[in-house]
């Protein structure tokens, strides 16, 4: 009995000194590094090249279109080592082509290439009907398409530099793989990355280096390492290349946002722009930034604010008069037949005087503690963490409480911050954060994350709201924004900022239509004549577009 439980002891201990190890180690290779040493396996046997130029998950808008404007072509593939008379392969392709039979011997190097030159009808008929060795078809899909939309919001890749390799986890990063560098593309770089291609076209080698008969061409082996994810936005590709349309059928500089009332952005327009594949080697100043999202002069589209904190606070009513030609230290911009104007008439046609007089009584703390309580000191949006260095917004105000009042000196606001204090008014004092990206799901459509939107929270009385809307729709229909106007209504403000270099900043706010809005929109063009003359009739363009579109 004794003995008997020596040799269980004993063979317990070699269990777990020798089986035990040798399971678990064999268990780690299988289960763990059984797909990676599988994938290296299979392409110490092949030539392959894969079908996909960028591995990585896809953009989409909010009916899930990709905004890369990813698309799939025939493409002709090369195997070298395969060719039998590679110059003759190569005329003959370079003449289907119409490409340099130079260019064409020296892409047949190497184990396999696909010809970066798209595929006529004739060269696809000449391929598939010859069957020359070594060369073959299949549709590849490339990430960017010729027209990509809200590139400044989706950012680009590029390979990584030293700092950025050196926040990666050891062994993360395959040579050669293109990482995310700005926008969303570097944001959710993590969730969007992946090292396989989708298909790929491969020959199979013996352990001489020799073709396997019948296995040519065959698919497999890459097979994704992980369910690859996709983001979706709230964009809406249809909204968003409607305005680029018109920024660059107009050749403006600038930003337009569009907003659903909701809170969820269904465009963000920022000119100039780039292609993310064919980024320039020398970019003008501020090509890649995203204005939508970058601080400048409001001008006009301010007064919003103090006449908010004014009829908030009681210090006036719409109907409130003053003699705006004896407001002192401020030179009037705008004609005062009666030598005055009421509240409603200084909005319209956007008084100068009136809302520094308002200022002045108001004060610089209590102007603060609204710029802070309507939320025109953040730049947050749902599912996309992107701020800028906002400044002492409190010591700002005691500096230069003129000009600030009416939306000039250091007073610097984005045009996405101005699209929510619209949608603030248009919704009857309700604030929602606006949202741009959904939700985070994987190749069968199962969410893997959700972005919710954020929760409504009242900022002004009903009242006030309601009163804004009413001097808002003034502005359009008989003030300074009247090359805006379209039927039901449109309720808006403009705004003409001198920015530090000298040049103009062009501005137009507004909801649409005035009763029971659908719609915000924040036209910013950079130089022009005035917010009324240049950003008011691309605002019009855009509403007109919308409302043909919904």
């Amino acid at each position: 009995m004794e003995r008997r439980r020596r040799l269980v002891k004993l063979g317990l201990v070699f269990f777990l000194f020798f089986y035990l190890p040798l399971l678990l180690r064999l268990g780690w290779l299988t289960v763990v590094r059984g797909p990676e040493l599988a994938r290296q396996a299979w392409k110490q046997q092949t030539w392959a090249v894969g079908l996909e130029d960028i591995p990585r998950g896809q953009i989409y808008d909010r009916n899930l279109k990709p905004l890369t404007d990813s698309y799939t072509d025939w493409r002709i593939i090369v195997f070298p080592a395969l060719v039998k008379n590679k110059v003759h392969t190569a005329m003959r392709l370079a003449n289907l082509l119409g490409q340099p039979l130079e260019e064409m011997l020296a892409r047949f190097n190497g184990e396999a290439v696909i010809l970066p030159y798209p595929v006529s009808q004739e060269a696809w008929q000449s391929v598939h009907a010859y069957r020359w060795p070594g060369v073959m078809l299949k549709p590849v899909t490339f990430r960017y398409g010729p027209h990509p939309l809200a590139a400044n919001v989706l950012g680009y890749l590029g390979y990584p530099d030293q700092k950025r390799l050196s926040q990666l986890p050891r062994g993360d990063y395959r040579r050669g793989e293109l990482l995310g560098r700005a926008g969303l593309e570097a944001l959710y770089d993590r969730e969007l990355r992946d090292v396989s291609p989708e298909g790929v076209a491969a020959v199979v080698k013996d352990g001489q280096g020799r073709m396997i008969k019948g296995l040519q061409g065959q698919n497999g082996g890459y097979q994704a390492s992980k369910r690859r994810r996709h983001l979706v936005l709230t964009l809406d590709a249809r909204v968003q290349r409607l305005v680029e349309t018109v920024l660059d059928r107009r050749q403006l500089r600038g930003a337009v946002v569009v907003m659903k009332m909701d809170g969820d952005l269904l465009a963000l327009a920022s000119r100039p722009t780039f292609h993310p594949a064919q980024l320039p080697a020398q970019p003008e100043p501020l090509q890649f930034v995203d204005r939508t999202m970058w601080p400048t002069e409001p001008g006009s589209v301010f007064k919003l604010l103090v006449a908010a904190a004014a009829l908030e606070e009681g210090l006036v009513t719409p109907q409130t008069w003053i003699e705006c030609s004896k407001v002192p230290g401020v030179k009037a911009n705008v004609p005062h037949p009666k030598g005055g104007h009421t509240l409603q008439e200084a909005l319209a046609y956007s008084c100068n005087p009136y809302f520094v007089w308002l200022g002045r009584n108001l004060g610089a703390d209590k102007l603060y503690s609204y710029q802070r309580k309507l939320q025109l000191l953040t730049a947050v949006v749902t599912g996309y963490p992107h701020a800028y260095q906002q400044p002492d917004w409190n010591r700002v105000w005691q500096d230069n409480l003129t000009n600030l009042s009416i939306g000039q000196g250091q007073m610097q606001l984005t045009p996405l911050q101005v699209a929510r204090l619209t949608a603030l008014i248009a919704r009857g004092g309700i604030d929602i954060q606006p949202r741009l990206v959904q939700e985070i799901r994987d190749d069968f459509g199962r969410v893997e994350s959700r972005f919710a939107p954020a929760q409504p929270q009242r900022l002004l009385s009903e009242a006030t709201a309601r009163q804004l809307q009413g001097m808002m729709r003034l502005v359009v229909s008989q003030g300074s924004g009247q090359l805006a106007e379209l039927a039901p209504g449109v309720a808006g403000k403009t705004g003409t900022a001198q920015r530090s270099n000298g040049q103009l900043n062009c501005w137009f706010t507004a909801f649409y239509p005035t009763r029971q809005p659908r719609v915000v929109l924040t036209v910013l063009v950079e130089g022009g004549e005035s917010g009324g003359k240049t950003a008011a009739p691309v605002a019009r363009e855009i509403l007109q577009g919308l409302a043909n579109l919904y």
